[in-house]
């Protein structure tokens, strides 16, 4: 037996709102439009930032291959594998 009516919604962000299965802002006059575009503008320093810092702390050049996996709601979301060992605590530094 199948369940009726619309999917439940997702979790986004606290700051963002929720989003159904869609991408869609369940509460349009609630979710924050601004804050979620900033944060897609600004994606690609941060995650630059990120490596930047990696580097810095493992004082070694890290090889790694990543993608970008863009969200339905417009987030981006990104997934690495790195070469070598990084000690857990590091990368919780970083």
């Amino acid at each position: 037996m199948g369940a009726t009516g619309p999917p439940p919604s997702s979790p986004t962000l606290d700051s963002y709102g929720r989003v159904d299965n869609h991408g869609t802002a369940v509460d349009p006059e609630t979710y924050d439009y601004r804050r979620a575009a900033r944060d897609a503008i600004h994606f690609p320093a941060l995650l630059d930032r990120f490596w930047q810092n990696t580097r810095r702390c493992v004082g070694w050049e890290v090889q790694y291959f990543g993608t970008i996996e863009p969200q339905k709601r417009g987030a981006r979301h990104f997934h690495a594998a790195l070469r070598g060992t990084i000690p857990r605590t590091e990368l919780r530094a970083i």
